[in-house]
């Protein structure tokens, strides 16, 4: 039982993780762009992760800091 729970938690971090924070960061994106790009277009362009990453990591540390 403990190896299948590993084995799902190894796979959804290989695969489906990073797919999330480039879904993420293409809405942050999208919003920047305030709508006048299509999202199809932003979801094929490059920077989507990063922006993702940045962004949530950005959330994380505000969250941390206002526990202080």
């Amino acid at each position: 039982m403990g190896e299948f729970f590993l084995e799902f938690l190894a796979g959804f971090i290989t695969e489906a993780l990073p797919q999330l924070i480039k879904f993420f960061g293409a809405c942050i994106r999208w919003l920047f762009y305030l709508g006048r790009k299509k999202l199809n277009v932003i979801l094929t362009e490059d920077w989507n992760l990063r922006v993702g990453f940045i962004t949530l990591v950005i959330i994380i540390i505000i969250i941390i800091n206002s526990f202080k």
